[in-house]
């Protein structure tokens, strides 16, 4: 009866780690064109593959960070209020922790507001 509980936990250990490692990870800093921290940029992650999106935002120190992605490609956009959109992209591999900085540029709107505002007038 022991061994059998001892098998049991090997066996349900080396699953966890298998699970584990067939995922990827994903972080970096969200920074703007000089090199300052961004805090509180929207940071959206999207499996091409699947279609799963996370969304999550970037601390204090800019940083932002999440795990247990599926392998495949993933778009990364970094949003945030008076800055360009930026976007980047990435192919995960199973265990892989990833890091993409990304740098933003202050100033440029996003499509989604460039979209809606209406042109100035033309002087004569």
């Amino acid at each position: 009866m022991r061994s059998a509980a001892l098998f049991f936990a090997v066996l349900v250990l080396s699953l966890s780690s298998t699970l584990s490692s067939a995922q990827a990870s994903l972080s970096g800093v969200v920074t703007d064109q000089t090199g300052a921290a961004l805090r509180d940029a929207a940071v959206t992650i999207k499996n091409v593959d699947t279609g799963e999106t996370r969304t999550m935002t970037s601390d204090g120190g800019g940083h932002f960070q999440t795990s247990g992605l599926p392998p495949g490609r993933v778009e990364i956009r970094a949003a945030k209020q008076g800055f360009g959109e930026t976007h980047t992209g990435i192919s995960l591999a199973v265990g892989q922790n990833a890091t993409v900085d990304i740098k933003m540029q202050r100033g440029l709107p996003t499509p989604a507001r460039a979209a809606t505002s209406s042109p100035p007038p033309i002087a004569r």
